[in-house]
């Protein structure tokens, strides 16, 4: 198998070098990306793209039309791939909105998720919101390239987990496959997402938010962020939701994750766990829609609410379809109703 994802890897490295213009400029860029690019990987992986069993071709989602979902045995997606054409900066908040939306409510969630432009690949787990590989096909060695995709190789999605440990010991076996067994198992090990940048000891590294904006209740740190009372924060100042860090009270950090409605919703899993918000009695009904509501599924017009999210152990549910500055207004509310000392945030790169 690792010889053929090495082949494989070669061929769409030599393509992208000699036909970069034709793939990524032009009419059908996407269509083009997926035949030249991206099938011949995921086939040495494993997945036979013309196979149903195996692949399904733009799968309808409760959320759109994802590009490939990867199937188990049992007829399970196990994992959405999102294709984009060459050159294009990934974003996987789409093909993580599809695995979500599919996985709510269900039993068997869909665990994985990708994204690539035939260059790039990133790979994701959905639940633990990490991120397990990222590689770059033209920026290393075949042999390199194909150490880390076999996290995508078809029979360790199909065991549950990503079984590298073999593969990794019998590819440095084998002869056509040069690389050191030790570097490279390493860098097959999930990461978690990006961590702020390290800085020097005593040295203050400031993000944009700056201190003449947010005044004097902004807090540089040590470690290179600017923390601001969430009250005092722009929302506009910030593109993603992965860019965040929540402080809470009690001086935990936490990543607010791939959704805005992760922001209150961290704040109001700690406010249960504290046991500020206990039950019933701690709603937060608005006239048309909640924040926090003792209920599941009907609105208090009569309506159903879409995919709302429980609270730990309290028959408690959060409301996640608004935008992201209602999500900023929710936690910034949730903390004034509660009386809890108003959480930081802070921005990283």
């Amino acid at each position: 198998m690792l010889n053929d994802l090495v082949d494989a890897i070669a061929t769409v490295q030599g393509r992208i070098r000699d036909h970069r213009d034709y793939f990524a400029t032009g009419g059908h860029q996407e269509w083009r990306t997926r035949v030249s690019l991206i099938d011949p990987v995921l086939a040495a992986l494993g997945w036979d793209v013309g196979d149903p069993e195996q692949v399904r071709i733009e799968p309808k989602t409760k959320n759109g039309w994802a590009d490939y979902a990867l199937v188990d045995g049992e007829g399970q997606e196990i994992c959405f791939v999102e294709a984009k054409k060459l050159g294009t900066v990934l974003e996987p908040i789409q093909v993580v909105t599809y695995a979500f939306q599919e996985s709510w409510g269900q039993e068997r969630k869909v665990p994985y998720c990708a994204v690539t432009d035939g260059n790039k690949w990133i790979l994701l787990d959905v639940e633990a919101q990490r991120e397990i590989l990222a590689t770059e096909i033209t920026h290393d060695g075949p042999a390199q390239v194909a150490l880390r995709l076999v996290s995508l190789w078809r029979d360790s999605l199909l065991s549950g987990g990503f079984q590298n440990v073999e593969v990794l010991t019998h590819a440095a076996s084998e002869p056509a496959v040069s690389v050191s067994p030790p570097e490279q198992a390493a860098e097959t090990e999930p990461k978690a997402l990006p961590s702020p940048p390290a800085t020097a000891p005593g040295q203050v590294t400031k993000t944009r938010q700056q201190d003449d904006h947010y005044g004097t209740d902004a807090e540089p740190t040590q470690e290179g962020l600017l923390w601001i009372p969430l009250d005092q924060f722009d929302p506009g100042s910030v593109s993603k939701a992965a860019q965040l860090r929540l402080r809470l009270p009690d001086g935990t950090v936490n990543p607010v994750g791939f959704f805005w409605w992760q922001l209150p919703y961290t704040l109001a899993e700690w406010s249960v766990g504290q046991g500020l918000i206990r039950g019933p009695e701690s709603k937060l009904n608005g006239r048309r829609t909640f924040f926090i509501a003792d209920h599941a599924n009907t609105r208090p017009d009569g309506m159903e609410y879409r995919g709302p999210v429980k609270l730990g152990n309290a028959e408690l549910w959060l409301s996640k379809w608004h935008n992201k500055a209602a999500h900023f207004n929710y936690a910034i509310n949730l903390a004034r109703h509660f009386e809890i000392e108003m959480p930081q945030v802070a921005v990283h790169e």
